[in-house]
Parts: structure tokens; C-alpha cells; sequence
């Protein structure tokens, strides 16, 4: 595949590290017998971004300094080089869309003829280049091993078998495929990718190559603090975070090897793979149905028991009205589910009745059969109602031709709380409006006149605004990336073995990486990237029955989430959540 552009991606940060860049990587780059087409410098510090462009464009001859670029890095800074390495291989994707990508760290060099050995033994097929690195160090140079065949996902989980970041040299479309760099790793973040790449090839030959020369040179410097250096927190905590994608996947033995090398190696103890706090009893959400609906940890710690708290006999109750859209009746079914429950419940101090917008001609009668069936109170406004048409013409910007079917949800709520708020006061005796999407479900316990716990609520309130607890308020196909990372880790911990499964069990489910919440559950972020490859773990083990996977398969088309809720704040004011 030589005749596939290739793109030279480097990760540097700071000043100390700068002289390295321009005396020892960037001319290695630029002494290639087979030149690159784009060099991509990315920067974690703006102060180089700034103003060492014209040095680094110096590094090349003058016919190739127009293929030199300096970038910022866009997504996480300052952990390992993963967000500048995956800002590189996004700006090249979009520069070539199909090339190779070659990275080489800011302290390393490649041989004169890296390149080109990389492309002579890439057929049309190959996705994977692997060569050889020379380990230079305090006791002089030592050729690693080199891998001759494609490697398993299991050869690296307890040491690095021969690929490094210098010696990365991949399809760009692989890197998509495999997630790219994941940026929640300090350290450890090759063999990560690694693991993934192989999984994605699973096994096919013909799509990993081997130069079986030595062609990059690696500097050990003992004399510089590096992130793999003995004691490195980096380091360790990096070993701690892998352990916790991968460890489901080892064997017993696996696991055991890991640990001793993390040792003896990094002094990262033993200790460090425990579970770091006591596993929490799952908590669930129970609905007026009585189903029960498992929530996350986030969510667990923040909201009210409400389910337990307010259940009251009252010799009489109060009317309220619930406003709902709605062009699904199996979407709305589980909520008129609940709200029969409550109708029928004595600890109830509320009786509902329901206004339904019928969104769709179609389905005005079956919605009628759906109250009758649960002998709920209410009324169903259809889509075909002249009353529908005479509040849309108060709309200046309405088009009633253009929208005579299926409104959209902007005018479609615009025509129910007009509705309501002209019938309100016809209603006798109501005391309460409540407006609802068709896929929410209601706590047992809840009430539109119950206090909740916290102790600073005004009874008096007149306005109450509803925690989402469960849903992103996102597309489902923004979030899926996520939910499958999650649902996937999380199968491998539910089929791990051996002795240590119960041990590896508990430290996943204690072990927290992604504490800041805002917009974890959200794929397309451009706020953070560091939480679209690590994996939150369920509190409990995934519940595997002959239903499984239909349920799965609902769940992510509508995309509830698995293990990432949708965190409220825990005050009013402003949210990170989008």
C-alpha cells in the first residue's frame, strides 16, 4: 500500500521537552528515505503552539515545510499523550481520510528507512505495521523482540509483547474502529490500544505485517523522570485503571503475572487491585406498577427514597390533572401503568386525571381503550380535533398545510398546555397540573402535594420542576457508543473466572474513574473525551436471563442507559449536562 499517504503524528508537552522534538524526533521524521505527507505536531502547551511554529517547520528542508503542521491539542490534556494523539489522528483522518499514521514520542527517533520498510511489506489488505525498537539505556542498546505474526488480545495483558508509540504505524480507519486512544489511561495506553486493535482484526493475518527489522530507537533515560519510571503514580494509577477494563478478560494466571510485574517493576503493590471501598446493595427505582427499575450509583446517592417516604392513608384525595403527548401506545403504557396504580391505591393522596394529545389519528381510539381497560378518568384530544387547528392559527408562524399531519414536539406542546390551560378552570375541584412525557414512570410514593426530603421544600411552592432521573436528554444514537462499551465490559465481568472472579468482581464494581459526571453518558461531547473507552460498571452483576437480550436490545434503540444516568444537580443553578 505505498501508494497510501502517510502522516507522522507527535505528542509533546512543555518546554523540557522541546529540545528533544527539535534535535532528535523531528529530524528523524525528515531524513526519511520514503518522505511523509504531513508531519502533525500537537501541542499540550499553547506557549509551544505559539511561538516554536517557525523552529519546528526549520527541522525539515524547505520543499517539505509545507507539509508540517502545529496544532493544539482539542480534547483531554495533560494525561499521558492521549488527547494530543487522538486530536493528530482526527486531523488526519480529516486531511486523507484513508492513510497510515504513524506516531513517533517527542524522545524517540526513527531510522532513515522506518518508513519505508513499514509500506514494502503492507499489502492491499494490511491494516498493521509492527517494527522492531532498539531500547536505549543506561546500560547501552538492547533490540526488544519483535513480533513476527499478529499478536492475541491476551498477549498483552500482562506485559508488552513489541509495540510501543514510536513504532505504531495503522490504517486511520482502524484507529476509528478500535476507538483510538483511550484518554482516560495516565500510562499503559499502548497495550490498551493494542488489546483493541486486535480485537477488531480478530485474528486475520492478512491484515498485520511485520518489517521484522529494527527500525526505531526508543531512549530509556534514567536520568529523566518518565512516566514509566518506578514509583510513577502516573504509571501506577494507569496499571490500576487497565486492570479495570481488563482484568474480567484475564485467566487466574493472567491476573497473578500481572500483578508481580506491576511490582517488581513500577512498585505498584498488590494491594492496589483491592476493592477501595464496600460494595454498595443495588438500589432500584420501584414504580406505582411495582415494577422495579435498576438505578446508577450517581443517581442512587442523590436522589430522595421516595419510594419509602410519603405513603400516607387519606380519607379523601385530591384531584390532578396529567397533560401527556403521545403517538406511541406502547411507549405510553408503562406510564398509564403507574398512573392506575395510583388510582386504585388507598396510600394514594391524589386521584389522576388525564389529558392525552393523540399526536397521530391512528391511535385516538386504541388510547381510549388503553383508560377504559385500567378505569382511568381523562380525555383524549386528537390530532383530527378542529381544536388542535384554532390554537395552532394563534401560532403567526404556522403553516397548517405544511404540518396538517403529525405535529412536532415545539407545537405539539404548545397545543396541550393551551388546551389545558382553557379547561383548567372548568375542571371541578383540581388542585394540581402535571405535564409528562409519554416514557416517564412515576415512583411509588410520589405525589404532586408530598414533600420530598428535603427539609428546606415550601409546601406552599406553586411550581415544581421534576428531576429526569434515567434518560439522557439526547438522541439514543448519541449515547449508544457508550452503552455498548459498557454493556461489553461488563459481559466479560459477568463470564470472568477463577479464584480471584469474586475479587476482581468487587474491585470493578468500587472502582470509580469517571467521578465527574457531566455528559458521560453523551458520545459526541466536545466538552470531555476521556469517558468514551473506559468502562462504568453496573453496582450489580448484569442479570443474565432468556430475555437478555431483547431487553438490551430495547433498551439501547431507546436508549436508556445501562450504568450512565442522566445526574441531576444536587442544588439549583447552572448544569454541565447537555
Amino acid at each position: 500500500m505505498g501508494d497510501l499517504p502517510v502522516v507522522a503524528v507527535i505528542a509533546t508537552h512543555g518546554v523540557e521537552r522541546l529540545s528533544l522534538l527539535l534535535d532528535r524526533a523531528l529530524p528523524s521524521i525528515s531524513r526519511q528515505t520514503r518522505p511523509v505527507d504531513l508531519v502533525l505536531v500537537v501541542s499540550d502547551d499553547d506557549l509551544l503552539f505559539q511561538s516554536d511554529y517557525v523552529n519546528v517547520k526549520d527541522s525539515f528542508s524547505p520543499a517539505l515545510r509545507d507539509r508540517v503542521r502545529v496544532l493544539s491539542n482539542t480534547r483531554t490534556r495533560q494525561i499521558s499523550g492521549t488527547g494530543s494523539w487522538n486530536t493528530g489522528i482526527m486531523a488526519a483522518y480529516a486531511a486523507f481520510e484513508d492513510c497510515w499514521v504513524a506516531i513517533l514520542d517527542d524522545d524517540d527517533e526513527w531510522m532513515d528507512d522506518h518508513v519505508s520498510k513499514c509500506l514494502a511489506v503492507a499489502n492491499n489488505y494490511c491494516q498493521w505495521v509492527v517494527s522492531g525498537i532498539i531500547r536505549r539505556g543506561r546500560s547501552g542498546l538492547t533490540e526488544e523482540p519483535i513480533l513476527k505474526t499478529q499478536p492475541a488480545a491476551n498477549e498483552f495483558f500482562t506485559t508488552n509483547p513489541g509495540v510501543q508509540g514510536s513504532n505504531v504505524f495503522v490504517r486511520v480507519g482502524l484507529l476509528l474502529k478500535a476507538g483510538l486512544f483511550d484518554e482516560s489511561l495516565p500510562s499503559t495506553t499502548d497495550r490498551d490500544l493494542c488489546i483493541r486493535l486486535c480485537d477488531v482484526l480478530e485474528r486475520n493475518q492478512s491484515m498485520f505485517a511485520s518489517t521484522g527489522a529494527y527500525t526505531v530507537v526508543h531512549y530509556a533515560d534514567p536520568d529523566r523522570q518518565r512516566v514509566s519510571s518506578r514509583g510513577s503514580k502516573a504509571k501506577i494509577q494507569g496499571l490500576i485503571r487497565f486492570y479495570l477494563k481488563h482484568g474480567p478478560r484475564m485467566t487466574e494466571d493472567d491476573r497473578l503475572v500481572f500483578k508481580t510485574r506491576a511490582r517488581e517493576l513500577f512498585d505498584c503493590e498488590s494491594s492496589e487491585f483491592d476493592a477501595i471501598t464496600e460494595v454498595h446493595k443495588p438500589k432500584n427505582f420501584q414504580v406505582w406498577s411495582g415494577e422495579q427499575l435498576p438505578i446508577c450509583t450517581g443517581t442512587a446517592d442523590l436522589i430522595p427514597d421516595i419510594h419509602q417516604s410519603g405513603l400516607r392513608s387519606t380519607p379523601s384525595k385530591r384531584n390532578a390533572l396529567f397533560g401527556i403527548i403521545t403517538d406511541n401506545v406502547d411507549r405510553i403504557r408503562p406510564l398509564l401503568d403507574d398512573l392506575s396504580s395510583v388510582s386504585a391505591s388507598p396510600e394514594a393522596d391524589f386521584i389522576p386525571f388525564l389529558v392525552l394529545f393523540a399526536n397521530s389519528n391512528e391511535i385516538s381510539d386504541l388510547l381510549k381503550g388503553e383508560l377504559s381497560q385500567r378505569n382511568l378518568r381523562g380525555y383524549i384530544l386528537a390530532r383530527s380535533n378542529k381544536v388542535v387547528d384554532s390554537i395552532l392559527m394563534q401560532c403567526h408562524d404556522v403553516d397548517l398545510l405544511y404540518y396538517g399531519g403529525r405535529l412536532p414536539i415545539a407545537l405539539s406542546r404548545t397545543v396541550l398546555q393551551v388546551f389545558i390551560f382553557c379547561i383548567v378552570d372548568y375542571l371541578e375541584d383540581n388542585h394540581a397540573v402535571i405535564i409528562l412525557d409519554d416514557d416517564k414512570r412515576l415512583p411509588k410514593g410520589w405525589s404532586p402535594f408530598t414533600a420530598t426530603n428535603d427539609p428546606n421544600n415550601s409546601k406552599d411552592d406553586n411550581i415544581m420542576i421534576g428531576r429526569d432521573l434515567r434518560t439522557p436528554p439526547n438522541p439514543s444514537i448519541f449515547s449508544l457508543r457508550t452503552n455498548l462499551i459498557d454493556l461489553l465490559y461488563g459481559l466479560d465481568l459477568h463470564h470472568s473466572t477463577g479464584d480471584t472472579k469474586e475479587d476482581i468482581s468487587r474491585f470493578c464494581h468500587s472502582h470509580e474513574v469517571l467521578k465527574n459526571k457531566h455528559d458521560w453518558y453523551y458520545d459526541l461531547s466536545s466538552a470531555r473525551y476521556d469517558h468514551l473507552e473506559m468502562p462504568v460498571y453496573k453496582r450489580n452483576d448484569i442479570n443474565i436471563t432468556n430475555s437478555f437480550s431483547q431487553k438490551i436490545y430495547n433498551a439501547l434503540l431507546v436508549g436508556t442507559p445501562l450504568c450512565r444516568d442522566v445526574i441531576p444537580p444536587s442544588e439549583s443553578g447552572d448544569t454541565d449536562q447537555r
